[in-house]
């Protein structure tokens, strides 16, 4: 079982969970096995960067940025894990893809998308079954210009 599902306990963490629509980001990943056998009717989606350098790049940003986060501890061990520890890190992130992709393998509840290849509105509305809004941008914060691939191309 997951550390925060340990924490809260599971009953917990499910009552939690039924007062949101939208779950997302550390630490729901955390336990989407759970969640899905819990929450039969939801939709799951997977937001992945295009490679595991760009996510490293982007957590260390990220982490640098803002204060330390229990659930990035709980994810990784410690709040600013991707530097302390990268090579934990970067397996830590391909055991979670690998996961997630597991537990929904051939499920139309799961839907995986990628910034950097171009996903965005159209795919996460359409998954959802909602009409796409042109007039509003597609989220996105702390922008790592100078190591972002433009859509189509192909980092490692």
């Amino acid at each position: 079982m997951p550390p925060v599902a340990i924490c809260l306990g599971l009953s917990r963490t499910f009552a939690v969970a039924e007062d949101f629509e939208i779950r997302g980001d550390i630490a729901w990943p955390l336990f989407d096995e759970e969640l899905a056998d819990r929450f039969t009717e939801t939709k799951f989606s997977l937001a992945r960067r295009v490679s595991v350098g760009l996510w490293m790049a982007s957590i260390i940003a990220h982490t640098d940025r803002t204060a330390d986060y229990w659930g990035h501890e709980a994810a990784y061990g410690s709040a600013r894990a991707a530097a302390e520890t990268p090579d934990l890190c970067r397996a830590l992130y391909a055991d979670h893809l690998a996961g997630v992709r597991d537990v929904f393998a051939s499920s139309e509840r799961f839907l995986e998308v990628c910034r950097e290849t171009g996903s965005g509105w159209a795919e996460i509305c359409g998954f959802r079954g909602v009409p796409v809004s042109v007039d509003v941008a597609f989220p996105h914060s702390g922008r790592l210009a100078t190591t972002l691939p433009t859509a189509g191309s192909h980092a490692t």
